[in-house]
Formats: structure tokens, C-alpha cells, sequence
């Protein structure tokens, strides 16, 4: 039989009636490769596919299941990163408040065995501590360097809890025994050497934020404003030495009346040393 009988009845067969399943039937039947279709190198021509034909010139319809395994690939190692919900930021500072709750229920209970202070005492303490936690979470910025509130600033927040069972101290106004001032020492000392640790981390990490200054300032002032009180309450000076504690509170009034004192200050090392020795 020569070449052009055999085209005919080749194309006389696809030109009957259900020609399009048989072809379809005689296609799925017989899995070609991409690159050679009909003796075309598809892969090395240049341009777009040519669409695929017989050896013969006949025209073969393109595959769907084909098509799909085409579709180019994508490996899981190029997707991108998913960005952490601020549902996921929150949860992780309050994690981090979580964490700190037992190192504020372990120096409140001390300083209460040790002082023989009233039950009272405790739940001031929690009730104080939960206030603060309320206003971190409040206003911690989203995208802050965690995970959480990221090492500075759990540094600052273990200063915090720290701190407040001093604090609880100041609301029953009164003079304290001779080794409960031993014991407000001691807290204070360990909390005013942290005070270094927090900035230094911050950094050398490269994690230094507008929160973290402000949580770390604000430690501090409230922590000399205990101090002032507690001292006061002792009876050994007048009501003078509350100003140190003050102090800081007023530059804050004032730098709503002169935005000018509200600007941000320069490092300064002698700064930090009068804060020290004020406390």
C-alpha cells in the first residue's frame, strides 16, 4: 500500500461518525512524550508548541490529563513565609505575662511571710500586677522583635514583677519593721543592676524600640516613686523626699505644656548614673 492511500483511509477512518472517541480512545491508549511529538524535538524548536501532529500530518488534539502535568511545580521551600497574625503576636506577650505571674507571686509571698504582713497584701500585688499586664498588652505595637516581647524586654518585664511587690508595700502607709527596709533594699539593688542588662541586650541584638525605652523608663520611675514613699512612710524625713519620685511625672506634665521636653534625649551614660543614685 503507498504513503497517500494509507493518509486517505486514515483520514476517511477520522472523518466517520465517533471518530472524535477513537481518536481520543487511541490517544489515551498511547502516552507520547512532550518532546517528541510526530518526530518534533518541541523541546529545542523555539517559541510556543507547535500543536502536535502523526507522523502522517494528521492533526492529534491536545490531552487534558497532559495539560496538567505540565503545570509547572512549585516546591514548598519557595512559598512564602507566612506573616504572624497579631492574634499570634498577642498571644505570645501574654505568654510572656503568663511566665513572669510566678516570679510576682514568689517575692509578694516572701516579702508577706517575712513582714507578717495581712493577706490583703497578696491581692493588691496580683491586682497590680494584672493592671500592668492589661496596659502591656493594651499597647505593645504589632511587629515588635519577638518571639513575644522579644529578650529586652522580658528582661525589663522580670523588673517589673520585681517591683511589685514593693509597690504593694506603699498602699498600707505606715512605718515598716527594721528587716522589712533590709528586704526593700535588697529587691531594689537587684532590680536597678537588671537595669542595665535590658538596654545591653537590646543593643547587641538590634532589637532597640520606642516600646521598649518607654517600658524600661517607666520601671524605672515607678519603682523610685515605691522607694520615695516607702521612706516617707518610715517617718525618718518629711514629705519632701516624695519629689524625687515625682520628678519624673512632672517632666512629663510639663512636656505636655512645652512640646519641647518631649523630644527624644540623646544616649548619655551620666544620665543613667543620676537615675542610679536617685534611687
Amino acid at each position: 500500500m503507498s504513503r497517500d492511500t494509507l493518509r486517505k483511509s486514515l483520514n476517511s477512518m477520522l472523518a466517520s461518525p465517533g471518530s472524535d472517541r477513537t481518536r481520543s480512545s487511541a490517544c489515551d491508549l498511547l502516552p507520547l512524550p512532550r518532546n517528541e511529538v510526530g518526530g518534533h524535538n518541541l523541546a529545542t524548536s523555539g517559541g510556543p508548541d507547535p500543536e502536535p501532529t502523526g507522523g502522517f500530518g494528521v492533526q492529534i488534539a491536545p490531552l487534558p490529563f497532559l495539560s496538567a502535568l505540565h503545570k509547572p511545580m512549585v516546591s514548598v521551600a519557595s512559598r512564602p513565609a507566612r506573616r504572624s497574625t497579631g492574634f499570634g503576636e498577642k498571644s505570645g506577650v501574654a505568654r510572656d505575662l503568663g511566665v513572669a505571674l510566678p516570679v510576682v507571686l514568689g517575692t509578694a509571698g516572701a516579702t508577706w511571710w517575712l513582714l507578717g504582713l495581712p493577706g490583703s497584701y497578696l491581692v493588691v500585688a496580683v491586682a497590680m500586677y494584672l493592671a500592668i499586664a492589661g496596659l502591656i498588652l493594651a499597647l505593645i505595637p504589632s511587629g515588635a522583635p519577638g518571639p513575644g516581647m522579644g529578650v529586652a524586654n522580658r528582661v525589663t518585664l522580670g523588673r517589673a514583677a520585681l517591683s511589685v511587690p514593693l509597690g504593694a508595700l506603699c498602699l498600707p502607709l505606715g512605718p515598716l519593721p527594721a528587716e522589712g527596709y533590709w528586704w526593700v533594699i535588697v529587691l531594689a539593688t537587684v532590680v536597678m543592676i537588671l537595669d542595665g542588662a535590658d538596654g545591653r541586650i537590646a543593643r547587641s541584638t538590634g532589637t532597640r524600640t520606642g516600646f521598649g525605652a518607654r517600658f524600661d523608663t517607666e520601671v524605672d520611675a515607678a519603682l523610685i516613686l515605691a522607694l520615695s514613699v516607702l521612706v516617707w512612710a518610715g517617718g525618718k524625713v518629711g514629705a519632701w523626699c516624695l519629689l524625687i519620685g515625682l520628678m519624673r511625672y512632672a517632666f512629663v506634665a510639663a512636656s505636655r505644656l512645652w512640646p519641647v521636653l518631649g523630644r527624644e534625649l540623646p544616649e548619655s551614660r551620666r544620665r543613667k548614673a543620676v537615675c542610679v543614685l536617685q534611687g
